[in-house]
């Protein structure tokens, strides 16, 4: 019996996961050590932080994500920039439809990459060999750990599991049954057909870094995309014979990214982003409906997993439109939750799901390039640490908080997060200059369990929207009360805290209900942009004072920045 069990992903979005009996001992991703997003390779720093967990005797079984570890640095630079043999291969349309594009195809150039990466799966044993880790090896199909990151994170016995990415081991969509908590595949989606690489494509014809495909979701919002998704659905479709996605035209690679350019020449960016949305609303929405068809199953537990589900316009849609009693995203839905995933797959006890505060602590440790960042706060000492940040929202100061142990996935959940007033319409622009970024939806919201029905429309059980991994209607009140938090659609991504989940963040909302009567505070993830969240004090003190915040909570401190002269 697996008592202790280690996942680790080394490609695109590295990371580590560590599982002790029926709990979720640690999991992170190597970019936020390095601070570069979404860094691959062997996952050195995770590594290290995991084993800091436990002993290195205690680890029964190590499971790497992915039958073929590959020296690619990422998907994005596999299909931008990198320009081996087998890439140049899969941008020949007849080549790719014939050979990519077919289950056959997939299986023997799955084969044949097993072969030529073989030298890389050695080097990673290895490196764990040469950390004191001597437990079995096993590997994980890429889309069956993209399933376990749902299904068996949320402890499924049955139910559907769909898995849908841009591609992983040639195959970028999947259908898993449960059978007794175990995904077992139904079906999968040759790579070529991607609908994730169509939306990977705009994204880029768009201006925008692969990444940043959830400002393209936003932009969306303020567009007609009829006329974009008529032109896109010519070049790729669903094909209701065989129950799947279908490139018509399109083709990959660098060719997609010639032909998309020229068919959307003209376009507002507006409409070609609400465009793209639409298609892949459509496409999806019919693939999981056949699949629920075809698996014949009446209302049954939906799992979602892959980079696809990273959008949440798309997941509000299947959980609201299609016949399911229940709808669980995977927290770390993309490549990132792929460690977890592994370690799930092969780990004999079910698990206790609690929370995803599952990365490192703070940890002030004060090295030189630290001492000097420390120079530039001051303590602000107070008795109630919960109410006195809630008197500096009220009055319309912007408060980053750092403290307890770092969420694991893209969504800030309180431990690493930039709260603000919802009451301000024109919070987003100044938080937007302030971090440099460029955001085309609203900040989410956070709430208290007991104000969430006051301010939106549930349709789903209140715990699918603790992750953040959905949007709901607003409510009229919400509207008036916080409107920097309602789309242009009038929506939102709440996260719905309890306090058990988080005491401090509770507290600080429910003082600053007492102080203006309103129960929603603004909730983005404590970064500047472009860099990955932020992981220890000196990483937040740093961030805090580039972004020029007014304030931070650092573990059960405050701080402002140090006035000079």
């Amino acid at each position: 019996m697996s008592v202790l069990s280690l996942g680790i992903s080394c490609n695109h979005d590295a990371g580590v996961a560590l599982l002790r009996r029926n709990q979720i001992v640690f999991a992170a991703n190597e970019e936020r050590f390095t601070r570069r997003k979404f860094d691959f390779g062997f996952p050195t720093n995770a590594f290290a932080e995991a084993l800091r967990h436990c002993e290195f005797e205690e680890i029964d079984l190590v499971t790497f994500d992915g039958r073929m570890q590959t020296p690619h640095p990422s998907k994005v630079n596999l299909v931008f920039a990198d320009k081996s043999a087998i890439s140049k291969l899969a941008e020949s349309d007849v080549l790719a439809r014939n050979f990519f594009g077919t289950n056959l195809g997939v299986a023997l150039s799955r084969a044949l990459l097993r072969l030529s990466t073989q030298p890389f799966r050695t080097h990673y044993r290895r490196r764990i060999r040469d950390r004191g880790v001597t437990s079995r090896v096993s590997y994980a199909e890429h889309h069956q750990a993209h399933a376990a990151s749902s299904s068996l994170l949320f402890g499924a016995r049955d139910g559907l599991a769909i898995t849908v990415d841009a591609f992983g081991e040639g195959i970028c969509a999947g259908t898993w049954r449960l059978r007794d908590g175990f995904p077992t595949r139904h079906s999968t989606v040759p790579g070529f057909h991607s609908v994730g690489m169509l939306y990977l494509y705009v994204t880029k014809l768009l201006g925008f870094k692969p990444g940043q495909e959830g400002k393209v979701t936003g932009l969306a919002g303020h567009g007609d995309g009829e006329a974009v998704k008529q032109l896109l659905l010519r070049l790729i479709n669903y094909d209701q014979g065989k129950r799947r996605f279908v490139n018509l035209g399109l083709g990959y690679g660098s060719p997609a990214l010639t032909r998309l350019s020229a068919a959307l020449h003209g376009f507002d960016m507006a409409d070609i982003a609400a465009g793209v949305q639409s298609t892949l609303e459509e496409l999806v929405m019919r693939y999981v409906a056949d699949a629920l068809q075809v698996c014949n199953l009446e209302n049954p537990a939906l799992f979602l997993g892959g980079g696809v589900f990273a959008n949440v316009s798309l997941n509000r849609r299947i959980a609201e439109e299609l016949p399911v009693r229940s709808v669980a995203v995977a927290p770390n839905m993309g490549d990132g939750g792929l460690a977890l995933g592994a370690a799930l797959l092969n780990h004999d006890e079910r698990i206790e799901f609690q929370n995803l505060y599952l990365g490192t602590d703070i940890s002030p440790t004060v090295t030189t390039v630290a001492r000097d960042l420390w120079l530039k706060v001051s303590e602000v000492f107070v008795n109630d640490l919960p109410t006195a940040v809630s008197e500096f929202l009220a009055d319309g100061l912007v408060v980053a908080v750092s403290r307890g142990r770092m969420e694991y996935g893209p969504r800030a959940l309180g431990n690493r997060s930039i709260l603000a007033r919802a009451s301000v319409t024109n919070i987003n622009d100044s938080l937007n200059k302030r971090l440099k970024r460029t955001e085309f939806m609203p900040f989410a919201p956070i709430v208290r369990d007991v104000d969430a029905e006051k301010y939106f429309v549930l349709t789903q059980p209140r715990w699918a929207y603790e992750n953040m991994t959905t949007t709901c209607a607003v409510r009229e009140i919400t509207r008036s009360e916080a409107p920097a938090i309602v789309h242009v659609d009038g929506t939102a991504r709440p996260q719905i805290l309890t306090r058990e989940r988080n005491p401090f963040v509770y507290d600080t909302l429910s003082a600053y209900a007492r102080r203006t009567g309103s129960g929603v505070l603004v909730n983005t993830s404590f970064n500047i942009h472009e860099e990955p969240i932020v992981r220890d004090a000196e990483t937040a003190i740093r961030s805090f004072l580039e972004s020029q915040l007014d304030a931070l909570v650092l573990e059960n401190r405050l701080f402002r920045p140090t006035k000079v002269g």
